[in-house]
């Protein structure tokens, strides 16, 4: 889940700033480890295409975030004993995405993203790709 905020520049180029939430879970014997992450991201994306309408684009963005990442609600044993090596921690790193809009009207734009984050410092994944969905108001 993600809440974001964006600012159109000129020709179809905008900057945003994005506050995010995701889930997983890692699998270990019978046992499902959780990571949650929590994220700030800044970015900027540029068109690339678009029809001759101006109501479909296709961007390519890149972004830079930081975060925590929470690794078994911040607790070291599992149930069976095991002890885990990973631990929870601040996270940061950049992201290259790309993504679709469609304008349904002047205000409402369905988009779809595929994005590609590198994190440093985490212990878990340092490579994460994502795929999202989202519906957009213009104020």
């Amino acid at each position: 889940m993600t809440l974001s905020l964006s600012h159109y520049l000129k020709r179809g180029k905008y900057t945003f700033v994005s506050a995010g939430y995701e889930q997983q879970a890692l699998s270990y014997r019978s046992y499902q480890v959780p990571l949650r992450d929590y994220f700030v991201q800044m970015g900027y994306a540029h068109p690339l295409l678009s029809d001759k309408g101006k109501n479909v684009f296709f961007y390519l963005g890149t972004s830079a975030l930081v975060g925590y990442e929470q690794l078994n609600r911040d607790k070291m044993i599992l149930p069976d004993g095991a002890k885990l090596l990973d631990g929870s921690r601040w996270v940061y790193g950049a992201g290259l995405h790309t993504s679709v809009e469609l304008f349904l009207t002047d205000r409402i734009i369905v988009g779809g993203k595929a994005q590609l984050r590198y994190l440093f410092n985490s212990d878990v994944h340092r490579l994460r790709p994502t795929l999202s969905l989202g519906l957009r108001y213009q104020f």
